[in-house]
């Protein structure tokens, strides 16, 4: 099991490295192999998400950040930002869903999202 933790380890530290640096394609590139070679790493998944929606690839960004809460439907980060990711991308009714849920985890922080799609 040691050997698996290192494995990730050294993918979470390569992402760190390029996400720092902007280099959001490599970034990509990266999270891409990653994901084949682990596709049940949240961790992954959110870095490619990340990668994607400073792109302006919202498509993209909007299905990496529904890998992350399918394999961890507690992420925070990854709802706020998947929601995100649907106001962007003009799709109100799956912003309000992704909301729903983050209401649920982190009411505070579904406001500020939820803000963005209704200012008052």
């Amino acid at each position: 099991m040691k050997g698996v933790k290192k494995v990730t380890d050294t993918w979470l530290e390569r992402a760190v490295v390029l996400s720092e640096m902007s280099d959001w394609q490599g970034l990509i590139d990266l999270c891409k192999d990653w994901t084949k070679n682990d596709p049940e790493n949240a961790k992954a998944w959110f870095y490619l998400g990340d990668a994607y929606g400073t792109l302006d690839r919202d498509d993209d960004a909007m299905k990496a950040y529904c890998e992350v809460v399918r394999i961890d439907p507690d992420d925070v980060d990854a709802w706020s930002d998947l929601a995100v990711s649907y106001i962007l991308s003009n799709n109100r009714a799956e912003a309000l869903d992704a909301i729903g849920v983050l209401r649920r985890l982190d009411p505070e922080r579904a406001e500020v999202v939820f803000n963005q799609i209704s200012p008052r």
